[in-house]
This record gives C-alpha cells, structure tokens and sequence, in this order.
C-alpha cells in the first residue's frame, strides 16, 4: 500500500500535468473536458480514479488530527464524497459544470488555484511527510 507521501507526490503530479494547460489555453482545455464529460458512462468510469485514490488515501490517514497529515485526510474524505456523488448523480454534475467552463477566466482561475493545490501537495509529499 502506497504511503502518504507516495499519494501527495501523485495527487500533486496529476494536478499540475491536468491543471496547466488550462492556464494557458483556456478554451480548448474547456473542449476537451466538455468531450470527456459528454456521456454518463464515461463520466461514472472517471469517478472511479479518485474514489480509488481516496480509498487509499484513507486507508493510510483516515482520522483527523492536529498536523499536516490531517490534509491528506480531508483529502480523502473530499475525493470520496465527490466521486460518490458524480457516480451517482452525473447528470447533476454534468450541468455544474457547463455553467463553469462557459467562462474562460473562471476556468484559467480553476485551473491555477489546481496547480497550486498540485504544488502544495508535492511540498507536503517531499518535504512534510
């Protein structure tokens, strides 16, 4: 089982790689995620990686406490609530969405607050834990 400093190295890669395109191009980063999200199968398979994630996330730190690794476990919570969710209700989550990636600042601003999260992961994966 990966420890939690393996998993915010990982979570922190995948934030910054999916994260900084949207930065920069906007528009098609919206396009691509648009064509991800288009069939309800396809969203409910992708829900499958960050309930994985999180399952494993907690399995290591599943309570809370009064230091860093306490992150990780809102984290885990977090990602597994919201995976539940978009397997469960995609259409919802679908709509959500849509209203979010209209907006091509809001999206260059997601898509930054993404990619500092991803950083502040890899800090806590190297240097913290």
């Amino acid at each position: 089982m990966p420890s939690l400093s393996v998993l915010a190295i990982v979570l922190g890669a995948l934030a910054i790689v999916s994260r900084l395109p949207g930065i920069f191009h906007p528009k098609e980063w919206s396009k691509f995620v648009k064509s991800m999200l288009k069939d309800d199968h396809s969203l409910r398979l992708l829900a499958v990686w960050p309930f994985v994630l999180g399952v494993l996330i907690l399995l290591n730190k599943h309570d809370f406490t009064n230091d860093l690794e306490s992150i990780m476990s809102v984290a885990g919570w977090l990602m597994l609530v919201a995976a539940t969710c978009v397997m469960w209700w995609p259409k919802a989550v679908y709509k959500k969405v849509m209203k979010l990636l209209k907006d091509k600042g809001m999206v260059s601003f997601i898509c930054l607050l993404g990619v500092a999260a991803g950083v502040g992961l890899l800090y806590l994966g190297f240097y913290v834990y």
